[in-house]
């Protein structure tokens, strides 16, 4: 699989999910479950960098109904997602669907690289942007 899930070595309250390559959505989805289940193995606020850095292009077949998908799929505990290394798909993606449905489940926000995601997660934290 092009995808890999893991614990943050610094801090122990945040979840990388790394896309490498080409993947596809049954790929993403069985990553996203992995991910709940880590998060559900503590009972603290956890936090999610998606790093596509690496990534091939997204999957075109049913992107917006995969997408809803996998906002549906969460932990109670999940808060945040930092998407790192997104193309400008993702990026209209990404707020179409908060257009659509708001931030029902938790926020994601955007970021250029792993150092901005960590800050956004920091402010975010610290109350600072929602």
């Amino acid at each position: 699989m092009a995808i890999h899930t893991y614990w943050d070595q610094i801090n122990p309250a945040i979840i990388h999910m790394d896309l490498v390559d080409s993947w596809t959505w049954a790929d993403y989805h069985e990553a996203n479950k992995v991910v709940v289940v880590m998060a559900k193995t503590v009972d603290h606020r956890v936090d999610q960098i998606l790093d596509m850095r690496q990534s091939a292009p997204i999957p075109r077949e049913n992107a917006r109904d995969n997408i809803k998908a996998a906002r549906q799929i969460h932990q109670e505990n999940m808060c945040i997602t930092v998407i790192v290394g997104s193309d400008e798909t993702i990026e209209a993606l990404v707020e179409f669907m908060t257009y659509l449905y708001g931030n029902r489940y938790h926020p994601r926000f955007l970021a250029n690289s792993l150092d901005e995601a960590y800050t956004i997660i920091q402010r975010h934290y610290a109350g600072e942007i929602r």
